[in-house]
């Protein structure tokens, strides 16, 4: 089991010295034994750290402005380190789904903030050294990231959104090995359902839940609307996917679990 911490960890010199410590750490899943540590980085102002993505024997985290970290799994040593892009603000580590590996590509989410206004772009490193590889920048009107960023067979799946506009947003399909964006759907709802929104996917099937109340399927070949569910309560986090089930926490812990061929 591997889990990313961010914490106040006091200075054993000047104990009023207490810097954010970025780490990553490897538990034993039987019994929760530590089996290494690695402290990424401290931080003297506000910092936060990704949720860690596993794949092929190697741990990728990604912090807020300290740049991206690729760990060995099995002792915790560094591979690899690659600082963020040059004239981004800050990666947006602080939620899940915006660092993800697929088709050999580590993609990680920025916020940029320059003369051409606001914006998010997703950049791609190379999975198995760091070297920077592509670049996707959406462009207007929709070009705000409003969604997690969700892998699925090869490709990335991302919503966009208008600046100020909640009610309006595009299903952006990209190819993971290049950025090439493939297809772009436009949805509009009835404005209620703003706030970010978080996926999964199964069977051609992407399922999304928001800040706001809803559960909605969409196809994933052309973006159609395939079923709505008013939950009611705020979803702060990625609907779980399992065993032909879909499973959705809201913030007031109730636990909604819905039958994966049928959705009821």
């Amino acid at each position: 089991v591997v889990v990313t911490v961010e914490a106040f960890r006091p200075n054993a010199v000047d104990p009023t010295y207490q810097p954010h410590v970025l780490s990553v750490f490897a538990l034993d899943a039987a019994t929760g034994a530590e089996v290494w540590r690695n402290d990424l980085a401290a931080v003297d102002g506000y910092s936060s750290i990704s949720d860690p993505v596993v794949v092929d024997g190697v741990v990728y985290v990604s912090t807020r402005d300290q740049g991206l970290f690729a760990l060995d799994l099995a002792t915790g040593a560094q591979l690899w380190h690659a600082t963020h892009p040059l004239g981004a603000d800050y990666a947006l580590a602080n939620f899940d789904g915006y660092v993800t590996v697929q088709a050999g590509q580590v993609i990680v989410a920025y916020y940029f903030k320059d003369v051409a206004g606001e914006r998010e772009e997703l950049r791609a490193f190379d999975a198995a050294t760091g070297a920077a590889t592509w670049a996707y920048r959406p462009v207007a009107p929709n070009y705000r990231l409003a969604s997690s960023v969700l892998a699925y067979n090869g490709n990335l799946y991302l919503w966009l959104a208008a600046p100020g506009d909640s009610s309006r947003k595009d299903l952006a399909i990209v190819r993971a090995a290049d950025g090439a964006q493939i297809a772009r759907y436009p949805y509009a709802d009835d404005g209620v359902d703003g706030g970010w929104w978080w996926q999964a996917a199964a069977n051609g099937v992407l399922y999304r839940t928001s800040a706001s109340i809803r559960l909605q399927a969409f196809n994933l070949l052309d973006g159609a609307l395939l079923d709505t569910f008013e939950i009611g309560n705020s979803i702060q986090v990625p609907p779980a996917l399992g065993a032909g089930y879909l499973v959705v926490p809201d913030e007031v812990n109730n636990l909604w679990v819905f039958g994966g061929s049928t959705g009821a």
